[in-house]
């Protein structure tokens, strides 16, 4: 690989580093603080009117921002025709679910759940500020700006929130909190990107943007129907607490999902779609960032299983336990969704999208569907039928690719997965015999979370270390490479790193 492709790719990733380093600080004080201010019925409601925002959300702008990444060559009037048909869809959005709320309230009985959907569906008109200004700044890497903005958007979102959940706004807060975080990141993209808006729309640019955009926003929306699907069944089944409790597990197993994913998709595409046409480089591509994510997402997840009864507790508090069991089947999930979408990536990249949305079209159908079944064991069936549908879809995923004669399965899929699976195993065993013996000591919740994932980390390195295997070995030394002349700024970690040397 050239060297202006790892240097993209390791400006991005450090970027998003820093970047989740930042929004977990922000979301994780705000969830301590919300979990003790709100109750589980308030995390309902919000949930519930989350089904309707968010999958409308997903099909809002056609996906043309990424049909502006993926493109070779963009002119003025591919950004103008962005922002209008996003002006003119998420306007046509918000009227339609304006118009909706007080029959969503009355659909499940509570007429807080329509007009929380009311006010939050105003976040559709502050979309339409940052999205071409976000679109010019992953096509030009500018992984810096939207870190940055990411980060304003939790910092403004946690601030609103808690201030207006200590002085006894309820669900409001949240809602609130979101639509502040959300007009001031946006704000800032437009001047970070110094994109000015334009009304010089062509039908050739919506022509040539259409085909991919509304394949890719099709698939988008019906991952968000599927994922959407659980939680209107629990909502309607089990009730708004039910949903809150599966709510706070689903959020709390979607954060590392959401940092690896999504962040490793926004990084990676537009890298991808420079080298999809040379096949070895873009295999090669796919290999690393498997491994990459593998060796974080496979001991991240594993932990959370093991030890999910600590962290419920110490993060939340003991009010929601009934989270923790919907929360640990929930995990299983997690690993095949992050690899599953290194597989889109390598789809999407190529300019095709009409199979994904058949193969997602079947998933939220699983999902639906299975999610009626699940829901008579409660909570935990349908975590149950989430995590079944998820190692489907990541199967389905596989062959995709297979067919599409861009991966091999075994060899660019599931090998770079081994160590990391082994090294993860061992962990948890090592985890869960240290939470056994803490909890035989009488030591509290905190302690036992902190001294089972120190001896826990220490075991998983130790194995892929033993393991010696050259692909995690090169990752390693070229992760060290980097880190020396950011250790060289620092006095103390200067002297120290060249004392080692």
């Amino acid at each position: 690989m050239s060297q202006n492709f790892n240097k993209d790719v390791k400006s991005g990733m450090i970027w998003g580093i820093l970047e989740r380093g930042g929004v977990q600080f922000c979301k994780f004080v705000a969830g301590i603080a919300l979990a003790r201010l709100l109750s589980p019925t308030d995390f309902g409601i919000l949930g519930l009117s989350v089904i309707f925002t968010g999958v409308s959300g997903s099909i809002s702008n056609l996906s043309f921002g990424m049909a502006i990444i993926q493109r070779d060559d963009v002119r003025p009037d591919h950004y103008a025709t962005l922002f209008v048909t996003q002006l003119v869809i998420n306007s046509l959005v918000f009227l339609a679910l304006l118009s909706i709320s007080p029959y969503v309230g009355a659909y499940f009985g509570n007429p807080l759940v329509g007009s929380v959907m009311a006010v939050s569906s105003t976040n559709f008109l502050i979309r339409v500020i940052g999205g071409c200004p976000s679109a010019t700044l992953r096509r030009g890497r500018g992984f810096r700006m939207l870190s940055i903005s990411n980060v304003m958007d939790a910092f403004v979102d946690v601030c609103v929130s808690v201030v207006l959940a200590f002085f006894g706004f309820g669900v409001w807060s949240l809602v609130y909190g979101a639509l502040s975080g959300a007009l001031i990141s946006n704000i800032y993209l437009v001047k970070a990107s110094g994109w000015r808006p334009s009304l010089k729309v062509t039908r050739t640019a919506f022509r040539e943007m259409f085909g991919f955009g509304a394949g890719v926003s099709l698939s988008e929306f019906l991952t968000d129907a599927a994922d959407r699907a659980s939680n209107f069944v629990i909502g309607k089944v089990l009730g708004t607490a039910a949903l809150g409790y599966f709510e706070k597990g689903q959020s709390l197993m979607n954060r590392p999902m959401r940092d690896l994913g999504k962040r490793t998709q926004r990084v990676l595409f537009p890298v991808f779609a420079r080298i999809r046409n040379e096949q070895g480089r873009f295999r090669a591509a796919v290999r690393r960032t498997i491994l990459t994510v593998s060796l974080i997402s496979y001991p991240v997840f594993l932990s959370l299983i093991v030890l999910a009864p600590q962290v419920i507790h110490v993060l939340f508090g003991s009010q929601w336990a009934p989270a923790v069991l919907p929360f640990q089947v929930l995990c299983l999930a997690g690993i095949p969704r992050l690899i599953l979408q290194v597989m889109i990536m390598a789809t999407f990249v190529t300019g095709s999208s009409k199979t994904e949305v058949k193969r997602r079209m079947v998933m939220a159908m699983l999902t639906l569907g299975g999610s009626f079944i699940g829901v008579r064991w409660g909570l935990p069936g349908v975590a149950a039928v989430v995590a079944i549908v998820a190692m489907i879809g990541l199967i389905s995923g596989i062959w995709q690719v297979h067919r599409l004669g861009l991966l091999r399965p075994i060899a660019d899929v599931l090998k770079p997965q081994s160590i990391p699976f082994a090294a993860a195993a061992l962990m948890a065993v090592v985890e869960r015999a240290s939470q056994a013996w803490t909890l035989s000591i009488g030591l509290n919740a905190f302690a036992v979370l902190a001294i089972s994932l120190s001896i826990g980390s220490m075991a998983y390195l130790t194995a892929v270390a033993l393991m010696r295997d050259e692909h995690v070995t090169r990752l390693f030394t070229e992760f060290a490479g980097d880190l020396v002349p950011v250790t060289e700024r620092v006095p103390m970690l200067g002297t120290l790193a060249r004392r080692f040397r």
